[in-house]
């Protein structure tokens, strides 16, 4: 069954009327009497990752406020919590790039923090999922962009192993892998595996 969005316009409402009669007569894809399930057809589709993009994104703009005020466990709290709303929706370019950015600003955080070891770890990982990433040499102090120039440098090399144990499809890096379970080779390092 293919499902197709039509916008809200007579033409639209009468060829989703059209083929609610043609899937009715048809004795093999005859759905559940529905009254309602033409109307389905021409509705708007709920955007479901929509209200985490959104508060994603105001995460990442307070915690680059909180870098920029020196607030640097308030700016890695609302980081984080910005980095765990993207677990929650699919892993597209826009996505994969406003992760790598609070990726970012946490380990801006993190090293104004006196953590230099989170640090590297969130700089790594903004190299991981987003290869081009470069920080704003002018919006960040040069000790950051020096720091994360260093992780990116120092990063280890080999490959490892990752076990996906639930099911679906596997985003590592907010690249497509395949399905789970099973175990996945990796490079060494941190990754963000969505499921």
């Amino acid at each position: 069954m293919a499902v197709i969005e039509l916008g809200d316009f007579q033409a639209n409402r009468d060829l989703a009327g059209k083929l609610a009669v043609e899937l009715n007569n048809h004795e093999a894809l005859k759905p559940i009497d529905d009254a309602i399930a033409p109307a389905v057809l021409v509705e708007a589709f709920q955007d479901e990752d929509g209200d985490y993009l959104a508060r994603a994104r105001k995460a990442k703009q307070d915690a680059d406020e909180q870098v920029a005020a020196y607030s640097f466990p308030t700016a890695a709290s609302m980081a984080s919590n910005g980095l765990e709303l993207l677990r929650f929706v699919t892993p597209t370019a826009k996505v994969v790039n406003l992760y790598a950015e609070l990726s970012f600003i946490l380990g801006a955080a993190r090293l104004g923090e006196k953590n230099p070891k989170a640090a590297t770890e969130a700089f790594r990982l903004v190299r991981t999922v987003e290869p081009a990433f470069k920080p704003d040499a002018i919006r960040y102090l040069p000790e950051v962009v020096q720091a994360f120039e260093a992780a990116v440098r120092s990063a280890p090399t080999g490959k490892g192993k990752i076990s996906v144990t639930g099911e679906g499809r596997v985003f590592l890096d907010g690249r497509e892998i395949g399905n789970s379970p099973q175990w996945f080779d990796a490079p060494s390092g941190p990754h963000i595996v969505w499921l």
